[in-house]
């Protein structure tokens, strides 16, 4: 018992232990009423900043705003905008529409020029991911035909091959990647020479040039790291005034091209496609942005007369018909007594050739100052992935990649002509011709080897070949010989494999139809047209064996099918140059190749075939 009778010890209304008492009550209560007051509260949703309409969750916002297609929600979207490819649709429409605009409100109103517009754009825009695997029996029906109905018959046909590209990402990838951009060699000098002095000026880009160039682009081209392809600059050309910022921006960038904000329009995807002659090597393609490549087109017809009247007669690659006058060049110099032909191969010659060869051979040239100095920042700026800078060569796949070639390797061929005056060069397919008795082949290879070396390049000797040796020499895939020899084996080979490939594949008739007559049969039709001698009847054989494949389609008449495809258009056919119905047309057509000027006439339609009645009609 406690004090007057109290069973619990008291506490004293201001003692310490009162207080606390008292503001524990307190705490209890607050917390008490604050979660009901919590529980009753209406609880606020994310809204939409541009139409106010009410979601769940952020994630819907975001999404909601990104799939919108009117100015308020465009004009609110932040960061970066994935661009994605296929047939354009009411949103990408509208979203291209808005960068157009927006580019060509912001260029007029400052403070931003044309070109940091457009190198904002580029830098906001990125391309959706890809894979490097081929596309699975459900895609690749529907693949074939947006290729074909886009105009890309080449695609359309690399489809079904089933081949996968390298990603140039992984731990191979990167390696590959390195191996086929090397540095110059060690003991390579760059020419000494004083760079032109005088800026001459040159015209301007106009708007007219900036929309002729891209629309002369296919609508299947693949577009460069932004994604913007040529399909999406045809939608943003339609905007008013964006042709005309487009030019200025060309314009601005042609005085300025050294200029380190412009970096990201020379970035380019690096695709990796594997080579058919050789397992384990791949050929590096260099797919630069779109609309850079439209200006180069421009630039290309700026450039290409001056830059061919300065390259050696050797060169042919510019040449009307360049395949076959090749061809027709080098069986007439193995018609001279004693004449031998050694071939030679330069080593992953476009990634290689070094960049100081190449301004020389512009500076010979006597191209433009500025056009060359935007070519040099071209060179020196551009990148991809992990190559932060690339040390050598040519971008592969670029509309100047050619002739920056041909005019980089102009004083090596220069250089082999004061030696061995006789020689035939389609860019690095080299053939030198020589007198058996006074020169031997293996000097010849030494001698152009040693040469080699001090233009950067580097010759593989075991590549090359020499009649001499009895080995067999070839130039733009045709033998070099004194004797008339045909290519109908290999290019008919070549187009047989193609043509069960199609067959094979699951895709459409339709589908089947137009590459057997766009991509298949060009594959064996064009050798009448080169070749030296011309086998009629490995030509009929052929026409017979894409007779009975399209027959087998449809259980038809494979005659029907060959005069369906032969007969002109006039006549009810689809006027196809069959290699064997239109022999007679394609051999009369090789007779009047001048090779001087490499003009020659058109192939005559046969008369002679007449379909009345389609072979599907069974």
């Amino acid at each position: 018992m406690l004090r007057n009778g109290h069973r619990t010890p008291l506490i004293e209304p201001n003692s310490r232990a009162a207080k606390g008492h008292q503001e524990a009550e307190l705490m209890r209560f607050i917390y008490k009423v604050g979660k009901q007051r919590s529980s009753l509260t209406i609880r606020r949703c994310p809204t939409c900043p541009a139409c106010r309409v009410k979601f769940k969750s952020r994630s819907e916002v975001l999404e909601h705003i990104h799939k919108a297609s009117d100015q308020q929600h465009l004009a609110i979207q932040t960061g970066p905008i994935t661009v994605a490819g296929g047939w354009m649709d009411r949103n990408k429409m509208a979203l291209l529409t808005y960068l157009a605009t927006d580019m060509v409100a912001k260029s007029r109103t400052g403070p931003l020029t044309p070109a940091q517009c457009l190198t904002r754009l580029i830098r906001r825009c990125h391309m959706r991911e890809g894979q490097y695997k081929p596309p699975s029996p459900d895609q690749l029906s529907e693949r074939v035909e947006d290729a074909l109905a886009k105009g890309n018959c080449r695609r359309a046909l690399g489809l079904p091959s089933q081949r996968a590209l390298l990603d140039p990402d992984p731990q191979e990838g990167i390696r590959v990647t390195h191996e086929l951009h090397p540095e110059p060699p060690a003991n390579y000098e760059p020419p000494a020479h004083d760079p032109p002095s005088k800026v001459e000026p040159i015209s301007h880009v106009t708007k007219e040039e900036v929309i002729r160039a891209i629309k002369s682009m296919g609508l299947s081209k693949s577009p460069g790291p932004s994604g913007l392809g040529p399909a999406h600059w045809r939608v943003m050309i339609q905007v008013p005034g964006m042709p005309e910022t487009l030019a200025q921006a060309f314009n601005e960038i042609l005085g300025s091209a050294q200029r380190r904000e412009y970096r990201d329009l020379y970035a380019f995807r690096l695709i990796l496609i594997p080579k058919d002659e050789a397992a384990g090597k791949y050929r590096p393609i260099a797919i630069g942005e779109t609309i850079m490549m439209a200006m180069h087109k421009i630039l290309l017809g700026r450039i290409q007369a001056q830059a061919l009247e300065g390259l050696e007669d050797g060169q042919i690659a510019f040449k009307p018909n360049a395949h076959a006058v090749g061809i027709r060049m080098a069986y007439n110099a193995m018609q001279e007594d004693g004449t031998q032909a050694v071939s030679l191969d330069i080593q992953n010659a476009f990634n290689s050739i070094p960049r100081e060869e190449i301004i020389l051979g512009m500076d010979e040239a006597g191209i433009p100052v500025l056009i060359r100095n935007y070519i040099i920042a071209l060179l020196q700026l551009r990148h991809t992935g992990h190559l932060e800078g690339i040390p050598c060569g040519v971008p592969q796949g670029d509309p100047l990649s050619m002739v920056l070639y041909c005019l980089g390797q102009n004083a090596y061929i220069r250089q082999i002509k004061a030696l061995y005056p006789n020689i035939v060069a389609y860019v690095d397919d080299i053939v030198i011709f020589h007198n058996d008795m006074e020169t031997d082949a293996t000097e010849i290879i030494k001698h152009a080897t040693e040469l080699a070396k001090h233009y950067g390049l580097t010759i593989n000797a075991d590549k090359c070949r020499s009649t001499q040796r009895d080995q067999e020499v070839t130039f733009l895939g045709a033998p070099v010989s004194r004797q008339r020899l045909s290519i109908a084996t290999k290019a008919i080979a070549k187009a047989t494999e193609a043509l069960d490939l199609v067959m094979k594949a699951p895709i459409t008739h339709h589908a089947k139809l137009t590459l057997t007559r766009l991509n298949v049969i060009p594959m064996a039709n064009y050798a009448p047209l080169v070749e030296m001698d011309s086998p009629l009847d490995d030509y009929e054989s052929f026409d017979k064996r894409v007779g009975e494949a399209l027959a087998g389609m449809l259980d038809s008449s494979p005659a029907r099918w060959v005069e369906f495809l032969a007969a002109p258009k006039s006549n009810g056919g689809l006027g196809v140059h069959l290699p064997g119905a239109y022999h007679k047309h394609l051999r009369d057509a090789f007779n009047t190749l001048d090779v001087g000027t490499g003009h020659r006439e058109g192939v005559a339609p046969a008369r002679t075939y007449t379909s009345t009645t389609a072979p599907m009609q069974t």
